[in-house]
């Protein structure tokens, strides 16, 4: 069996300042990626297996179900696919870095480019001019099982779809996501996809639920593609609809300035946490946690005099 699966931003060891793609910038995505490659090649750094390096609960999932599987007999590869390094084995020996592709982050690889309109499929390119590519899919033991976000779909959407090209059957190829990319219907691959009702059987966040119910399907042991499917069916009959948030609008960076400077003044010991959770229930805006705490530290540190 094979399971490939999206990296994460936690990670165990920070990255240091010249492996975080804020630092760099250009003028289109293949010369960003030969400015980062040098980077990742030169900038002496301390190396860790990638299965070792990624953290949190997403990791964390994976790597469960990586143990469970093979406790249970199964000969599983486990592959990354990594907006910093591209498509990795899980033992494959990496630096901390920080690089994402989601936008708005001080890491987003797509906020690098001068002028670049951003969308998803922008960052095939990127992925195509990453040094580590995709191992020779015809050796890959099946099923195949993807557990990734839309955006890891979209950008290694090139490989993905060789791989899909070298199945008798595209049934062997399965993918747990939340939001599917029309483009997997068009290859015959029919999408094992995730709600946010499954959170009531599988626990943890969001931002997991792809990873745990991936670990959700398999608790009981390796099982053949139609055996994961009649599985999934069975979880999916089990979620009790939950109902829908209230759509929440994405603020501007000023938007975000202004309201943190608000909050500060009006709050003689400010968090980050509260603050966070006031502009979410207050403004019903839509912003991530990451862009939020680099914006909110920024700004304590000006209002303390540290530049």
């Amino acid at each position: 069996m094979t399971v490939i699966a999206a990296c994460t931003n936690k990670k165990k060891l920070p990255a240091c300042d010249k492996l975080r793609i804020d630092n760099y910038q250009a003028e289109s995505l293949p010369i960003l990626a030969f400015i980062w490659n040098r980077a990742l090649n030169e900038v002496e750094s301390v190396r860790l297996p990638a299965i070792e390096l990624y953290i949190g609960d997403h990791a964390q999932s994976i790597r469960q179900l990586r143990q469970l599987l093979v406790e249970n007999g199964e000969n599983t590869r486990l592959y990354y696919l990594s907006a910093g390094y591209g498509f990795l084995a899980c033992d494959s020996k990496i630096k901390p870095y920080s690089a994402t592709f989601a936008n708005g982050t001080r890491d987003s690889i797509s906020d690098r480019i001068r002028g670049l309109v951003k969308t998803p499929i922008d960052m095939r390119v990127w992925v195509e001019n990453l040094h580590n590519r995709m191992p020779n899919p015809e050796k890959m033991d099946l099923p195949i099982v993807v557990i990734a976000s839309r955006s890891y779909l979209d950008a290694f959407r090139i490989d993905l779809t060789k791989i899909v090209s070298t199945l008798k059957t595209p049934t062997d190829f399965l993918v747990v996501t939340s939001s599917p990319p029309a483009w997997l219907k068009e290859l015959g691959v029919e999408p094992l996809e995730t709600f946010q009702a499954m959170r009531l059987i599988v626990g943890g966040s969001l931002l997991s639920l792809n990873a745990r119910v991936g670990l959700s399907l398999f608790k009981d042991g390796p099982a053949s593609s139609q055996e994961v499917r009649n599985r999934y069916e069975r979880l999916t009959r089990n979620c009790v609809p939950i109902p829908p948030l209230p759509k929440r609008s994405k603020p501007t960076e000023k938007q975000i300035r202004q309201f943190i400077a608000e909050y500060q003044k009006k709050n003689s010991r400010p968090t980050k946490s509260r603050a966070l959770r006031e502009l979410r229930d207050s403004k019903h805006w839509q912003c991530e946690q990451a862009r939020f705490s680099d914006l909110f530290f920024k700004m304590s540190e000006g209002k303390n005099g540290h530049k």
